[in-house]
């Protein structure tokens, strides 16, 4: 019996066991369902193991209790010796899960290996490129828990396919430049478990007519939730209402599953119109819009450490985001940029795909800004450069009298606090008919010919 079918028959018994123990089928994790909106019990099975995770430990040891009854009755033996129940840390095939904080990092031991390894291959320069593939295989392994890292590989790939594999040459120095790289950024890593949801979907769009356009609709975190756990998902998409509005398009017959988002192409707001400096590829362009639009989302340090929706209508960048890699070429520079942006901000990206006729981007994109009803009012008016400099230069001026007029060395900061105090006094008035409301030379012009203030007696 081969392995491969060996591990699917081993698969297949435990997620029998599994459900006869009464375990939900929808907690079970599996890539080819969506990411159940109830985390409260989950489960994940990797071939005859059984990973449980849980956020009360009363119904942990419930569900354990239950799991060990249905092996003894499908006959199976456990190993018991192996098993780890109700533990606040477990570490798995390469990787370390914690509860507090969550968070699934690369094993240490592991990582320590790699890091020993990058640095006597920075030293000899020489290795098989066997033994290059193997170091590499393991990078990308942890490359999972944060995909922007992948990134940092593009030389290697061509150098561990060469002939003779097994013969010892000089490796190039680029190739140990994006090992070492990768060994730099090693500390992020670490993929943060409890990131929430940020309560705005964005979309993107680039037209090569025009450029760019990203468009956003605020939404409820919970909402948010439920469209971003359709990402990555082949086949999904989602889909816009039409009622009517000047930019609705017909819709097209698309293969897949679609979801109704309930929203409509004036429930979004322009953000983005930017038009391109010269015409590019199509797909260069469409990334260049997700990184466009991500520069704009995190110009707010609010943003940051966030889950991101971004809807997309180009499949060839919606994959190269969702991967973090890409052999185009063309597309390499820019994904490069979005990743570095992405590992900066502690961002995890999210794209979900569109259909063309239903982004709301589409507009923007080809110079068609929906501007709102209402503009904004600035609170100041506006001044002039040689305004700005007299500005400047008149405060520079009061400064030097307050600190004459003190005598000693005063911080700027306190100077300014005298110079404001001081303007507080002289325009405001202590005396018991205005209570402070007017100077005193206001006061003095509202009394009446009997001393009364008439315009205190209207108000008060």
């Amino acid at each position: 019996m081969g392995f491969a079918w060996s591990s699917a028959v081993a698969q297949d018994v435990t997620l029998g066991i599994l459900r006869s123990s009464g375990f939900p089928d929808a907690g079970v994790l599996c890539d080819a369902e969506e990411t159940p909106a109830d985390d409260e019990e989950l489960a994940v099975v990797a071939t005859d193991d059984t990973i449980f995770f849980h956020r009360d430990p009363a119904t942990a040891r419930a569900r354990l209790a239950a799991f060990d009854a249905a092996m003894v009755d499908a006959g199976v033996p456990g190993a018991v010796e192996k098993d780890i129940d109700l533990a606040d840390s477990l570490t798995g095939p390469g990787c370390e899960l914690t509860a507090s904080p969550a968070a699934a990092s690369p094993e240490r031991s592991k990582l320590l290996s790699v890091l020993l390894a990058t640095l006597g291959l920075d030293a000899r320069r020489h290795a098989s490129p066997k033994a290059v593939h193997s170091l590499l295989g393991l990078d990308q392994w942890f490359c999972l828990l944060s995909r922007p890292h992948f990134s940092c590989f593009r030389d290697a790939y061509a150098f561990v396919v060469r002939e003779p594999s097994e013969l010892p040459i000089a490796v190039p120095r680029s190739v140990v430049d994006e090992l070492m790289l990768f060994c730099s950024l090693a500390p992020l890593l670490t993929a943060d478990l409890s990131r929430e949801w940020l309560p705005l979907i964005t979309a993107t769009d680039a037209a090569p007519e025009y450029g760019f356009g990203s468009s956003i609709c605020c939404l409820p975190e919970a909402e948010v939730a439920a469209i971003g756990r359709k990402a990555e998902r082949r086949g999904d998409y989602v889909r816009l209402e039409r009622r009517g509005g000047d930019t609705d398009e017909p819709e097209r017959t698309r293969l897949g599953k679609p979801h109704s988002l309930g929203l409509c192409k004036d429930d979004f707001r322009d953000v983005l119109s930017l038009k391109a400096t010269k015409p590019e590829h199509a797909g260069v362009m469409e990334l260049k819009g997700v990184l466009l639009t991500l520069r704009w989302l995190m110009r707010s340090s609010a943003r940051h450490g966030k889950r991101v929706v971004m809807l997309i209508d180009a499949k060839a960048a919606l994959c190269a985001v969702a991967k973090g890699r890409t052999n185009a070429p063309a597309f390499h520079r820019s994904l490069c940029s979005i990743d570095a942006l992405l590992l900066a901000t502690n961002t995890l990206l999210r794209p979900v795909y569109v259909p063309s006729e239903d982004n709301p981007a589409d507009a923007p994109s080809r110079g068609r800004r929906r501007r709102p009803a209402t503009r904004r009012i600035l609170k100041k008016p506006g001044f002039f450069k040689a305004q700005r400099s007299m500005h400047r230069l008149l405060e520079e001026a009061r400064l030097f009298d307050e600190l004459v007029r003190l005598g000693r060395p005063t911080p700027r900061r306190d100077l300014k606090a005298s110079l404001r105090a001081r303007a507080r006094a002289r325009a405001t008035c202590d005396c018991p008919n205005c209570a402070g409301r007017r100077s005193p030379l206001q006061c003095e012009a509202s009394l009446a010919p009997d001393g009364t203030d008439e315009e205190a007696e209207v108000l008060f």
